[in-house]
């Protein structure tokens, strides 16, 4: 099956959603082939945002999904006031007031 841009162009949408979906599962299953196995033990490195690298020890996984043990965690991280526990308080700096 050849299919030239001009041909594309004038499929229908619901057409060009499926074979845009058809593209996406083959790229997809072609990078997973490529990949190295993980096995629980294993110590990975994941990008948790821009900036935030999270390191763990792999503790469990199914077919797609790993639960890892967080060891460590760098980077700069911006989260809600709301959503943070202050589980201890810094000294007062007399030149922030």
């Amino acid at each position: 099956m050849t299919t030239d841009a001009t041909s594309l162009k004038t499929k229908p949408t619901p057409e060009l959603e499926t074979l845009m979906a058809l593209i996406e599962g083959i790229l997809a299953d072609r990078e997973d082939a490529t990949r190295q196995p993980i096995n629980v033990g294993d110590t990975v490195s994941f990008d948790l945002r821009k900036g935030c690298t999270v390191e763990g020890v792999v503790v469990g996984k199914t077919d797609k999904r790993v639960k890892i043990s967080c060891t460590k965690i760098g980077g700069v991280y911006q989260i809600a006031t709301k959503n943070v526990v202050l589980e201890s308080s810094a000294p007062i700096n007399e030149e922030e007031e």
